[in-house]
């Protein structure tokens, strides 16, 4: 059987932000999200290996969209938001990544293939437990 692919990952600029967070008590603010259509294979529909050295996610559109709100609680966030109804129709979407207040790419996930149509709105809750 073959090993699963790795569809999600905190990139390398991501985990240099934690690190540095130790030091600093600081980390730059997610504060926005980024969509593309290049998260997956166009033959098979599945998605494809993420790679942690990434700036953008795989055929990221040109408009990052802001997060709705971020929840945190003990040891786990939770980011939310997403694509409201006119926000990229006709688009294909397979990959989606969390923007930082200095917009760097933190981190990213690729999936299958989704339409995004006028009646449709993608919403994203993004949970990092740590």
């Amino acid at each position: 059987m073959s090993e699963p692919v790795k569809t999600i990952t905190t990139t390398k600029y991501g985990r240099r932000m934690f690190a540095l967070a130790h030091q600093t008590g600081a980390i730059p603010k997610i504060t926005k999200l980024a969509f593309g259509n290049g998260g997956h294979n166009t033959t098979t529909g599945d998605p494809i290996e993420v790679d942690d050295n990434r700036t953008t996610v795989p055929g990221q559109f040109p408009t990052l969209y802001p997060v709705a709100s971020v929840v945190a609680s003990d040891m786990i966030c939770t980011i939310i938001g997403g694509l409201d109804y006119a926000d990229e129709v006709g688009q294909i979407v397979s990959s989606c990544g969390l923007i930082d207040a200095n917009n760097n790419l933190v981190a990213y996930k690729n999936f299958s293939p989704k339409w995004k149509d006028a009646d449709s709105k993608f919403e994203i809750e993004w949970i990092e437990q740590f």
